[in-house]
């Protein structure tokens, strides 16, 4: 097994720690084959009742199983849901280097999209977190009849191109980063900035997470180069291939206690998505849905439901 797969094993124990464990469902593994690749995606049953299929897109060096929690208590709720490993990361595989830019990963949205049975030709709603909700934005502006909805918990780029917190700069300027923690103690902070609750880990398995980043060290540094010297702006602009529809419903959401990124104010949020809902989730950090998914469920269900 490759460096990247055992860390995804190791990431994947960490997820059902934080958020598996919170509520139980029945989730379903599937693989789609694409033009470039094959995406492996989580799926929950058929829906109880006629809701658009709900697509959730993860973040940088994340997967499918950090919304595993989240699934599930809406699935409970009787929505449908989808939640892929975005080309490159997790167990999705084959995808070319050049996969990794947000736009490519917004042509690759579509092309999954389109050969599920679920969600071809019909709209869906699309959430993401941190990366995840740049490419959602980006989506729903490219293809905005495709989006009956749209969610950014915690999104890259709405503050900025370079909106991250103060005290990750920091950490960079110092040459360190510790989203590719190199220490225990890297490893650690980038638990604390990015959870309201890191959970208390055996040193032998936050050493065994940091050793797997320095195994596969180019890999990550070249990653992490594509997608934050790129252009992460989830606000509307003028040369981005359409804008989004002032029509269609938009929540913004941050948890109260977030640290890696910036946090936007109501009126930064409200001229980057006119018309779109904010909100600020307790007891959650830069990962709502780790942190607290019985209170995002709450939150997203309310927005889903609420009049258009």
């Amino acid at each position: 097994m490759c460096p990247k797969n055992l860390l995804a094993v190791f990431l994947l124990t960490l997820y059902q720690a934080l958020a598996g464990a919170q509520s139980t469902c029945e989730l379903q593994t599937r693989q789609a084959a694409l033009p470039h690749g094959n995406v492996v995606y989580s799926q929950t049953q058929a829906a109880t009742f006629d809701a658009v299929p709900i697509v959730l897109l993860h973040g940088l060096f994340a997967s499918k199983e950090q919304w595993h929690g989240l699934m599930c208590e809406l699935s409970n709720r009787g929505f449908l849901l989808i939640a892929p490993d975005l080309p490159g990361y997790g167990k999705s595989k084959g995808f070319p280097d050049a996969d990794y830019r947000l736009a490519e990963q917004v042509l690759r949205l579509r092309e999954f999209l389109q050969a599920l049975p679920e969600t071809a030709n019909r709209s869906v709603a699309l959430a993401g977190n941190s990366m995840g909700g740049t490419i959602a934005s980006r989506y729903a502006r490219r293809y905005p009849a495709e989006v009956a909805s749209l969610a950014l918990f915690a999104p890259m780029g709405i503050t900025g191109a370079n909106d991250w917190s103060d005290e990750f700069k920091a950490l960079l300027r110092a040459e360190k980063n510790p989203m590719i923690p190199l220490t225990v103690a890297d490893f650690e902070h980038e638990l604390a900035l990015l959870l309201a609750h890191p959970p208390v880990l055996p040193l032998t398995d936050k050493a065994l997470a940091v050793a797997q980043y320095q195994t596969a060290l180019p890999h990550y540094r070249k990653v992490w180069n594509i997608v934050t010297h790129g252009d992460p702006q989830t606000c509307q602009r003028p040369n981005l291939p359409s804008h989004l529809p002032t029509r269609m419903p938009t929540l913004v959401l941050w948890g109260e206690q977030e640290r890696l990124l910036t946090v936007s104010t109501p009126e930064r949020a409200a001229a980057c998505l006119p018309g779109s809902r904010y909100q600020r989730l307790p007891e959650s950090g830069h990962l709502p849905q780790l942190d607290n998914p019985v209170g995002l469920a709450e939150a997203y269900r309310a927005f889903l439901e609420q009049p258009k």
